[in-house]
């Protein structure tokens, strides 16, 4: 309302209507052209209803008003609210009109005799001015805010440290000229009421506030610093605090709406109540982090574990959740209540990892002798097609290499040997002199199988590496002599042999899985270290990672003696059999009896194992991390408690 009315309200005609109900204040409103919305009577003075335009006539010529309002809605709030007035004031209605009946902003009191005798009967609706909860100014309603709206004026709150009320009320008081305390009184109406209609929402905006903050400023404070030059977590939590007490300290005084005494009230609270959070907050994530990496992964392997696992897993050799973790209880358990599943699983293993042994010798599959001779064969037969067109041509390097093996075993052989060794190097060299420094493909593989042989068949070490120095030094001169278009192939001809070599050598271990042309890790490693200790150490030998980390990974626990394995028994048939007697008898003790079988079967399910077996959240979290988590949980928690 601009301006009051100036027509008395006790002196007004009285017409009777049709339906027998009376109208005193029937009404209607009109703007003017200074903007205002002119509320008037549609009974005249002597008591006749009149048409719209004649109430506006009468308006001209009289200047009689009911009030002056700034909007229609406004003007249409106070025609209800005086027509129900007058109601009552009438009799026309028994009872009184209920407070919650009126619109929003207005009350039911009794008002004085108006000045110049322009009287206001009692129940007259006063206007209030804005201010209250949720009132919006342009349709004179009390708005009701949804969950998204609460939501975001909880998150304007939390990112403004509370201060942003005032400062958009300047902005607004600017522009629309309403002065700046009526602006600010609804803008914090509005927030109370959109907090009270949803504080669930209210509460997530703030939290969704406050990590907004965290994300703009990429955490920066001391708390993160500390963690960033290396602090432990008390120095961390230290840091957080100080961060907490500055951030609280904003958002308490933000959100304290009196005077200076209020917002120093607020400041000390809020600085104290983020002190405490900030200092929690590294100590907490720490703990919940921990509790949730061990939910996640419930066995954390080491890294050495993981290379050796990612070495078998390049070899197409699956490992068990037990094997990949190094759990002593969890293998375990495979192993006492897997069952079926757990031994199909050995042996599927077992032959997946004699099966990568056997390609890198170009073979495949179990290394049975039939398997192995095949082998052997189809190797030989590609060297001896590429050796037949091929041809060794001698150069300085074969002389000098020959030379060296002779220099060198002439005083480690005894003196019956070192003719053996002269001779054949003579050999050599007259038959490349009597083919022009050539040796045909065929006769440099009829030497050099001599030479192997030879090699293989004596017991004295320093004899056999002569036999192989000599064949070496050949090698070497057909490998520089060989076509291009022959090089590669031979050059991995050679190569598969060497470990052709080694796999026969393994092969013939002991143990019930040799006979099935199973090959084990420590087969493997046996057999590739036996001939080259140095180059196996050295990861050399092709053999030398995956032999390695078969053994780390595959090696059986021992079999009985161990608490593990007796705790893992103790809850198995006889503990499921024995409560299942107790409880139903014989029925009952055979339906305890399968129990260990499900649970074994459940356990080796490929969806157990793979979570059983999992790294995702292995290991700590590093201190940078964790004060990230701790700044987060900060802002997401301070303007919680000090926003209210």
């Amino acid at each position: 309302m601009l301006e009051q009315g100036n027509i008395d309200l006790n002196a007004r005609p009285i017409v009777k209507n049709a339906d027998g109900s009376y109208s005193t204040v029937r009404s209607m409103s009109f703007g003017d052209d200074g903007g205002r919305e002119i509320l008037v009577p549609t009974v005249s003075p002597d008591g006749k209803i009149m048409s719209d335009s004649a109430a506006a006539d009468l308006y001209g010529n009289t200047g009689q008003n009911l009030g002056k309002f700034d909007t229609p809605a406004h003007a249409n709030m106070y025609a209800e609210a005086l027509h129900k007035a007058q109601d009552q004031h009438y009799g026309a209605q028994a009872a009184q009109p209920a407070t919650d009946d009126l619109p929003p902003g207005f009350s039911i009191v009794s008002q004085p005799q108006a000045a110049q005798g322009v009287n206001q009967p009692e129940g007259v609706p006063t206007y209030v001015p804005p201010g209250v909860e949720g009132y919006d100014p342009k349709t004179g309603e009390v708005q009701q805010y949804g969950k998204a709206g609460s939501a975001a004026m909880g998150a304007a709150n939390a990112t403004t440290f509370g201060f942003g009320d005032e400062l958009a009320s300047y902005l607004a008081s600017t522009f629309s000229g309403v002065p700046r305390d009526q602006v600010l009184s609804q803008m914090r109406g509005n927030a109370d009421k959109a907090q009270s209609d949803n504080p669930k929402s209210y509460l997530a905006g703030e939290v969704g506030g406050g990590l907004a903050q965290a994300a703009a400023t990429g955490g920066a404070g001391f708390g993160l610093n500390a963690a960033r030059t290396g602090g432990a977590l008390g120095r961390v939590a230290l840091g957080g605090a100080a961060d907490g007490a500055i951030y609280g300290a904003a958002n308490g005084a933000g959100n304290a709406d009196g005077e200076f005494m209020d917002r120093l009230r607020g400041l000390l609270t809020g600085g104290t109540i983020g002190a405490a959070v900030g200092g929690a907050a590294p100590y907490a994530t720490s703990a919940l982090g921990s509790v949730a990496r061990k939910i996640v992964s419930p066995f954390a392997s080491t890294p050495e574990r993981e290379a050796a696992v990612d070495v078998l897993a390049r070899e197409g050799v699956p490992v068990t959740a037990g094997q990949r973790t190094g759990s002593k209880v969890l293998r375990y358990a495979e192993s006492e209540l897997g069952g079926a599943k757990a031994a199909n699983m050995a042996e599927q293993q077992g032959e997946a990892f004699t099966d990568a042994a056997l390609r890198k010798a170009g073979g495949a599959g179990r290394a049975t002798p039939d398997n192995m001779a095949a082998l052997r064969d189809t190797l030989g037969q590609e060297f001896e097609s590429i050796s037949s067109r091929n041809t060794l041509t001698a150069d300085p390097k074969l002389g000098n290499d020959i030379g060296t093996t002779l220099n060198r075993y002439d005083k480690l052989l005894e003196a019956q040997q070192k003719p053996i060794i002269n001779g054949l190097a003579d050999d050599i060299v007259q038959r490349l002199q009597a083919n022009g420094g050539k040796l045909p493909g065929a006769e440099y593989q009829t030497i050099r199988s001599d030479l192997s042989r030879a090699s293989s068949s004596t017991g004295n070490q320093t004899l056999a590496a002569a036999f192989r120095g000599l064949r070496d030094a050949l090698d070497g001169a057909m490998d520089r002599s060989i076509s291009p278009a022959d090089a590669a192939r031979w050059a991995e001809l050679r190569s598969q042999y060497g470990n052709m070599k080694v796999l026969q050598r393994a092969s013939v271990g002991g143990g019930a899985n040799s006979g099935l042309g199973l090959i084990s890790p420590a087969q493997l490693r046996n057999a590739a270290a036996s001939g080259n200790r140095e180059g196996f150490a050295t990861g050399a030998s092709d053999f030398a990672d995956m032999a390695k980390a078969g053994q780390a990974v595959m090696t059986e626990l021992p079999n009985s003696g161990t608490a593990a394995r007796s705790a893992v028994r103790s809850v198995g048939v006889p503990l499921s059999a024995g409560v299942g007697g107790m409880v139903a008898g014989l029925p009952g003790m055979i339906a305890g009896m399968a129990v260990p079988r499900i649970a074994g079967s459940t356990l080796m399910s490929r969806p157990v194992q793979a979570y059983l077996g999992n790294q995702v959240a292995a290991g700590s979290t590093d201190p940078v991390t964790n004060a990230i988590l701790g700044v987060i949980t900060r802002q997401g928690a301070t303007p919680a408690f000090t926003g209210n």
